[in-house]
C-alpha cells in the first residue's frame, strides 16, 4: 500500500469508530499527514495564521479552507479545480499577460474571498455535509476564539474534538515514513559529529550549535534545534546556547539536538567532554547508557510504554545512580517530534511493529552539570532496530 492510501486508511478507520463525516487538520504536521506534503508557508511565518484542510472519507474528497495567499500553493499542489474556500487579502496578485488556465482560476477566485474565515468554513461545511452531520476538528492549531466563532455560525452541526484521532493514526507508521525518520536521525547525527571535528577549545556553545546548523544546511535539512550546554550549564535541560563562555579543558557538554528532513523530525542526546572525563562523569554516564540499553533490550512488540520507563528507570538506579529520577524516558517520533506514546510510567499504551520511538535517560544536577544519551528505535517483529548510527559513548573533545 502506498504512503498516501496507508494513511487514509487509517484516517477513515477512526474517523468512522468516532462518527464523522469530515476530519479538519489544522496542525501543520496534521494537514502534511492528511494531504501528503501540503505546506503553509503562513502557517510557519506567522503564529496567528490559520490554515485547515477537511477531508470527506465518505467522498474521498479535499476541501481547502486557506487564506488568499495560500491559493497559489494550493492550485499547485492539488490542481487548478480543488475545492478553496477562503477569506482575506484579495487583490494581492495581479494578472499576467500570457492566458493561462492556473492565473485565470486566482484571478477569479478575487470576487469570491469571504469576510472572515468563520464564514469560509461555514461555507465549507453547508456546500458539502447536510445539518447535523459530525465534524471532527483537529483543535492543535485553530484558536479556541476562531473555533467558537465557526460553531456559532453553525449550530445545526455537531463538532467533535479530532485531536485524538490524527495522533493515535500517526502512532503506527508506513514502511516509507519509518525511512524517513532514520534519515532524518542519520542527518542529525552526522551533522554533529562533523560540526564538532572541527571545535576547538575557546568556542561557545552558540559557535557549536552555529556550525551544526551549517552541517545541516550540507545535507538538505531544516535546522529544528540543538541546545549545547556546557560545564554547570549542562544542568539547564531546555535553554539558549550561551554566546561569552569559552568552553575550556575540562568541560562537560550536553547535546540535545535534531533536525527537519523531508518533514520528518530527529531528535537525539549525546555527550562530550574536552579532555579526559572525571570518574562521577564515567560513572554516570555509564549509569545512562545502562538504562537506554536495557529498555531496547526489553522492548519486543506488545510491551507497554510504562514497562519500558520501568526498565530504564531500574537499570540507571541499579548501575550507579540511586537517586535517578524522571518523569519520561522517551516519546514517539515522526512528523513531529513528540507523537505518541510517551513514555512515561503508568502508560499502558502498548509499542507495537513500525512504531518508531526514542528512548532518552537525561541528568541534571544543578551546580554540578548534566549528560544524556537519547536514540531513535522502530519496532520490528522481533525487537528494536536502532535508527542512528553515531558513537554512544563519551565524546573526547
Amino acid at each position: 500500500m502506498e504512503l498516501k492510501e496507508y494513511r487514509l486508511s487509517r484516517l477513515k478507520k477512526l474517523a468512522a469508530d468516532m462518527g464523522a463525516e469530515m476530519i479538519v487538520a489544522t496542525l501543520p504536521a496534521n494537514i502534511n499527514y492528511l494531504t501528503g506534503g501540503y505546506i503553509s508557508v503562513n502557517q510557519e511565518v506567522l503564529t496567528r495564521s490559520e490554515c485547515a484542510i477537511a477531508y470527506l472519507p465518505g467522498k474521498d474528497k479535499y476541501v481547502y479552507i486557506v487564506g488568499y495567499a495560500d491559493l497559489p500553493t494550493v492550485f499547485e499542489f492539488a490542481g487548478v479545480d480543488a475545492e478553496v474556500y477562503f477569506n482575506g487579502g484579495a487583490f494581492c496578485f495581479e494578472r499576467g499577460a500570457d492566458q493561462d488556465p492556473f492565473v485565470e482560476r486566482i484571478m477569479n477566485c478575487q470576487k469570491l474571498a469571504y469576510p472572515t474565515s468563520a464564514d469560509a468554513w461555514e461555507a465549507a461545511i453547508r456546500n458539502n455535509l447536510p445539518a447535523n452531520a459530525a465534524i471532527a476538528v483537529d483543535e492543535s492549531r485553530i484558536f479556541p476564539s476562531a473555533l467558537a466563532q465557526i460553531q456559532s455560525k453553525l449550530p445545526d452541526y455537531r463538532f467533535l474534538d479530532g485531536t485524538a484521532l490524527f495522533m493515535e493514526a500517526r502512532k503506527i507508521k508506513h514502511p516509507d515514513e519509518v525511512a524517513g525518520v532514520e534519515r532524518s536521525a542519520r542527518c542529525a547525527a552526522e551533522s554533529l559529529m562533523a560540526a564538532l571535528a572541527d571545535f576547538k577549545p575557546g568556542m561557545t556553545e552558540y559557535e557549536i550549535g552555529m556550525s551544526y546548523n551549517v552541517e545541516l544546511a550540507k545535507r538538505g535539512a531544516k535546522p529544528y534545534f540543538c541546545t549545547v550546554t556546557s560545564q554547570k550549564r549542562a544542568a539547564f535541560s531546555d535553554t539558549t546556547n550561551d554566546r561569552v563562555r569559552p568552553i575550556v579543558s575540562g568541560d562537560m557538554i550536553r547535546f540535545d539536538f535534531g533536525c527537519i528532513l523531508e518533514g520528518y523530525c530527529s531528535d537525539l542526546g549525546r555527550f562530550a567532554v574536552v579532555g579526559e572525563p572525571t570518574d562521577k562523569m564515567k560513572n554516570y554516564y555509564a549509569a545512562l547508557k545502562a538504562g537506554v540499553d536495557a529498555a531496547a533490550a526489553a522492548a519486543k512488540p506488545g510491551i507497554t510504554a510504562g514497562e519500558l520507563f520501568d526498565t530504564a528507570m531500574k537499570a540507571v538506579r541499579e548501575n550507579g545512580i540511586p537517586h535517578y529520577r524522571r518523569h519520561h524516558t522517551g516519546h514517539g517520533i515522526g512528523l513531529e517530534c513528540y507523537d505518541e506514546p510517551t513514555v512515561a510510567s503508568g502508560n499502558r499504551t502498548p509499542i507495537l511493529e513500525n512504531m518508531t520511538f526514542n528512548l532518552e535517560t537525561p541528568y541534571y544536577e544543578l551546580g554540578w552539570g548534566g549528560m544524556m544519551i537519547e536514540d531513535t528505535f522502530a519496532m520490528t517483529s522481533s525487537g528494536v532496530r536502532m535508527l542512528d548510527h553515531t558513537t554512544r559513548d563519551i565524546i573526547r573533545l
